[in-house]
């Protein structure tokens, strides 16, 4: 998000997501998925320049489980048990890092959100960065990640694109996309 990150594109169409609804009237909540963690000031100085704009700005706590899963899962994890005890009508999480897999999962499974629609913002997903650096996946970890990035569009309610490109270089490469593609 803009302001405790040096953020670009998808920081930044969270950022003006966020805004517009809030202006619009909505109630508008962030749930910053890095904590505590701020690169320029401090996360309370965050949320007081969000709450100025009419956005609730909510750090993740970590759960303190012993895992070997990954950061990126225990994060989907966490995110989900944050969600799982409030409701929203819409949720949205980009596809980098699958942040939102096990939450979009939850939801297929019939455990939790049936009245939430889930949006996933497609903008940059690791595969499409090993590619455009003419790069490999580097690990296992790696594999991981595509995994639940793939199943975070797969399963969510929307997906939401800036480009026909990204779509169509999501479709040519097997991801499997929902019937409501914008």
């Amino acid at each position: 998000m803009v302001g405790p990150n040096r953020n670009g594109g998808i920081g930044t169409a969270y950022f003006s997501l966020a805004s517009a609804l809030a202006e619009a009237g909505h109630n508008v909540t962030v749930l910053y998925l890095q904590g505590k963690y701020s690169e320029d000031g401090s996360i309370e100085d965050w949320k007081s320049f969000y709450r100025k704009r009419g956005i609730e700005l909510v750090p993740l706590l970590r759960e303190k489980a012993p895992t070997n899963a990954t950061r990126d899962m225990v994060t989907s994890y966490d995110a989900y048990h944050w969600l799982k005890g409030r409701h929203f009508d819409v949720v949205h999480f980009p596809e980098l890092f699958g942040h939102g897999y096990y939450s979009i999962l939850a939801k297929r499974q019939g455990l939790d959100f049936a009245d939430t629609i889930f949006c996933i913002g497609t903008h940059s997903p690791t595969s499409w960065l090993r590619a455009m650096n003419r790069e490999f996946l580097e690990s296992a970890e790696e594999l991981q990640l595509d995994f639940m990035e793939r199943q975070s569009v797969a399963l969510a309610d929307v997906v939401l694109s800036p480009s026909q490109y990204m779509l169509q270089w999501l479709q040519a490469r097997g991801w499997q996309l929902p019937a409501q593609c914008y």
